[in-house]
């Protein structure tokens, strides 16, 4: 059974990754190739700074941080997974 999480990274010092144009192509490789295998459901950026927030969802958390140290900026971000599930206030739930 495949569980929700929620996933913020942040790449504290962005010029470390200053002139590795071929990190970012593979990264951005990498999140694609999750995205359409469905372990990433959506991705989203955070205004202003080199950090995003994604919807994941695997069998358990061990499985996100798996395929989060696979990402070719992984050894660069700050990193952290919550299980996340839809709050009984809520009027309408986030479709996953």
């Amino acid at each position: 059974m495949t569980r929700n999480f929620l996933v913020h990274t942040v790449v504290p010092e962005p010029e470390e990754l200053r002139g590795l144009d071929n990190l970012k192509i593979r990264e951005r490789s990498r999140a694609h190739d999750l995205q359409r295998i469905g372990t990433l459901r959506f991705l989203w950026r955070e205004k202003g700074r080199l950090a995003s927030f994604g919807l994941w969802t695997a069998e358990s958390e061990e499985f996100v941080w798996r395929d989060l140290m696979s990402l070719p900026a992984f050894p660069f971000m700050e990193a952290s997974v919550s299980e996340i599930e839809p709050h009984p206030n809520a009027l309408h739930q986030f479709p996953v």
